[in-house]
């Protein structure tokens, strides 16, 4: 629909370089990944997001399509972030 068109030209921007893409991808779903988040490790939410958000950026050029498409890329990338830092906790004396 035109929403999904909307969207990928949101995306679209952001995967050019342009920051008001990225900005307003990132006001969409950053309240989404901290709930993600603040519901598995509370104490470092915020440090996780970030982390995503620099992955996308970094990554901007990789993203298209549809919202369900980035909604399911942003929250792969998201998931990994609360295994990765179990494991660096898991390795701490």
């Amino acid at each position: 629909g035109s929403s999904d068109l909307e969207f990928s030209g949101w995306v679209a921007r952001a995967a050019i370089g342009y920051s008001e893409g990225l900005a307003y991808l990132w006001r969409r779903y950053q309240p989404l990944v901290l709930r993600y988040f603040r519901g598995r490790l509370p104490d470092i939410a915020e440090d996780l997001a970030s982390a995503v958000w620099i992955d996308v950026a970094s990554n901007r050029s990789a993203f298209s399509g549809t919202e369900d498409g980035f909604r399911g890329r942003i929250f792969t990338i998201a998931h990994r972030r609360p295994v990765d830092a179990r494991r660096r906790r898991g390795r701490r004396p």
